[in-house]
């Protein structure tokens, strides 16, 4: 349940004018979240010990768990824009999050944070034609996305840029296939996943207090795909392989998906939407998490990308990887401690 593939996290846009105490009426309608105050008063008044949680970014269990004083220190990373999370695992209903536009010395000051308990979304990922199930693969959630493309409002950029107005949630399968995200506010939620030559799925989920969301996502092979694979290996520089490092792709154009029927179905008899035809979404990045020790694999579309290599304590490594339709491109990354 621990593992960093069984990670979590949340975005909420703007200050939050409704505090929900779960007290009466609040909490049978299902239309607020428990606001239990900032980092500084929650731990300052009540049992609860920060290093009981975990951090992720983007997702992205770092393998760290933060310190008392609330300033994380993620220096390291490459400079921009990262939804950072702090959440308390297993079941992900309590935590805080900060939209951090994190710099060189990667400090991030989370102490005027609000930490909320909420829900969770879980489900698995398979493969439609084989059923297996599928670890490492990004899953997000975006609140209300799907009255945003019923209003004809898509394709939604995902990440949803800074400023954009939408409430999403983004983690990864573990080694079973399943995930789990959260803190989610309660309300309706669009869940998707996409792979490169694979039909995108999403579904339509509620979550309410007392309830989470459940839903399965299903990656369909599509005929005579168009991509290609990046892989090889992440390793210290000592030589040592790191374990489980995060690879992102940013990619040189935006990559549209096809979605599967079934999932358009779906959503349209859960949310009595009337959906659009052709892709809701465009990625502007394809990621995925490094299996152990073992070599990575990321199918990405036909062109030349940067493909970044990230773990906690080391320097992010950038290259430059060009990918052909049927080929595969090694790029191995030696980071450098921080």
């Amino acid at each position: 349940m621990t593992s960093r593939r069984f990670l979590s996290s949340l975005l909420l846009l703007g200050p939050v004018a409704l505090v929900c105490i779960l007290l009466g009426g609040c909490a049978a309608a299902g239309i607020g979240l428990a606001m239990l105050g900032t980092w500084s008063e929650w731990f300052d008044d009540s049992d609860d010990d920060p290093t009981d949680y975990r951090i992720y970014v983007d997702g992205y269990d770092i393998g760290s768990t933060p310190s008392t004083n609330g300033v994380l220190d993620l220096k390291g990373m490459t400079p921009r824009t990262y939804l950072v999370t702090v959440a308390r695992p297993p079941e992900f209903y309590r935590g805080l999050h900060a939209v951090a536009d994190i710099d060189d010395q990667g400090k991030v000051d989370l102490r005027e944070a609000n930490i909320f308990e909420g829900r969770a979304i879980k489900g698995k990922v398979r493969d439609a034609n084989t059923s297996t199930l599928l670890p490492d693969v990004r899953v997000i959630a975006l609140k209300n996305a799907a009255a945003l493309l019923a209003g004809n409002s898509g394709p939604i950029t995902i990440p949803p840029a800074p400023g954009s107005g939408i409430e999403y949630l983004m983690g990864y399968s573990n080694s079973a296939g399943a995930y789990r995200l959260g803190p989610a506010s309660y309300g309706d939620w669009l869940v998707l996943t996409a792979a490169a030559g694979c039909l995108a799925d999403a579904a339509f989920v509620t979550t309410r207090a007392g309830s989470d969301g459940n839903a399965d996502l299903r990656l369909e092979p599509v005929d005579n795909p168009v991509k290609g694979i990046a892989w090889g290996t992440v390793s210290g520089s000592g030589g040592s392989r790191l374990e489980n490092p995060l690879l992102t792709a940013i990619l040189d154009e935006p990559f549209l998906p096809e979605m599967r029927p079934e999932g358009r179905d779906q959503v349209q008899d859960k949310s009595n939407l009337s959906m659009p035809t052709g892709p809701w979404f465009s990625f502007s990045t394809l990621t995925t998490i490094g299996p152990g020790t073992r070599e990575y694999t990321l199918e990405l579309p036909p062109s030349t990308h940067d493909l970044e290599a990230y773990k906690f304590k080391y320097k992010a490594g950038i290259e430059s990887i060009s990918v052909t339709s049927g080929g595969a491109a090694q790029q191995n990354f030696t980071l450098q401690k921080r």
